[in-house]
């Protein structure tokens, strides 16, 4: 890799970076985009275990992500079982669309192949999880 290449994906991991921890500190749900399925992904995910698990953080969104996290995590009896993270994937399809209180989400599976470190993105052996993507419906 040649340092113009370097330079430039140096920047967009800071950019990633600062764009990640925004993110996290605003506590907003991520915007779904029209996407395909070949299509890598770099965001702030919800990534839960189960699609019973990101169903219900959309039924259960108010507003509040962590609130909603924290419910679901408690039902399941693991505190890991969905969580906001910073990741690398691919959209795998969309399973079905949840409106609640808070926002209209379309839950999905994704392939995860990356997270996002503060030293950079970090490979992971792929594998799927569950989301849920809120919908911008300023432009339906």
């Amino acid at each position: 890799m040649n340092f113009v290449q370097r330079l430039v994906l140096n920047l967009l991991l800071r950019l990633s970076v600062v764009t990640v921890v925004v993110a996290l500190a605003v506590g907003l749900p991520a915007r779904a985009r029209d996407s395909t399925v070949d299509d890598i992904q770099v965001g702030v995910r919800l990534v839960c275990d189960t699609q019973r698990e990101a169903f219900r953080f959309a039924n259960l969104y108010k507003g509040d992500a962590k609130a909603a996290l924290k419910i679901v995590n408690a039902e399941e009896g693991n505190q890991t079982a969905c969580d906001v993270v910073p990741v690398v994937y691919y959209l795998r399809h969309r399973l079905g669309s949840v409106r609640s209180k808070g926002a209209t989400f379309n839950v999905v599976k994704i392939l995860v192949i990356g997270v996002i470190t503060p030293t950079g993105i970090q490979t992971v052996p792929p594998g799927e999880y569950f989301s849920a993507l809120a919908v911008d419906e300023r432009s339906a």
